[in-house]
């Protein structure tokens, strides 16, 4: 899904959100690199996000994919790490462009989801202070609120809008 580019308050911009198959994504050969895992955990219609202690502004769960990880096995770590959700299955749904500043690049983001049938028991942690069901739309997309990261509010919106 190629659409206007989404911008934050540091400058990174989500450039688009492919919606592929999970087969075409290589963090071998990827060019730019795919360094990263997104979860856009549901319930109730509500998407999950985590207040990041260190860039204090809510943001989806995920993060980097370590050595010999795939970009799967990094969504259902992070998850599990940063909010205490353990998931059975996660779905792939896209993958991110993000053009990045500081330093200036282009990087992928492998996005999955997760359906809840119940509401888990959150866990705060070192990097998430507290966590919000936050109701994904059009208006949020164009105006996500204070201390919300634009780049992940506009990837839950086309993901669970």
């Amino acid at each position: 899904m190629r659409a206007s580019p989404v911008t934050d308050r540091n400058g990174n911009q989500l450039l688009a959100l492919d919606f592929i198959d999970e087969s075409a994504v290589d963090i071998v050969h990827s060019e730019p690199v795919l360094p990263l895992s997104l979860v856009v955990v549901t319930y109730q219609g509500k998407v999950l996000m985590i207040f990041n202690r260190w860039r204090q502004e809510w943001e989806l769960p995920g993060g980097m994919i370590e050595a010999g990880e795939t970009p799967r096995q990094a969504a259902f770590r992070e998850l599990l790490e940063e909010t205490g959700v353990t998931v059975e299955s996660l779905s792939f749904e896209a993958r991110a462009l993000f053009s990045l500043k500081n330093p200036d690049r282009l990087e992928y983001a492998a996005v999955y989801s997760a359906q809840l049938d119940a509401l888990p028991e959150l866990r705060i942690n070192e990097e998430a202070s507290a966590f919000l069901w936050w109701s994904p739309d059009a208006a949020g997309e164009r105006n996500p609120g204070e201390n919300m990261s634009a780049l992940d509010a506009a990837i839950a919106v086309r993901v669970a809008g």
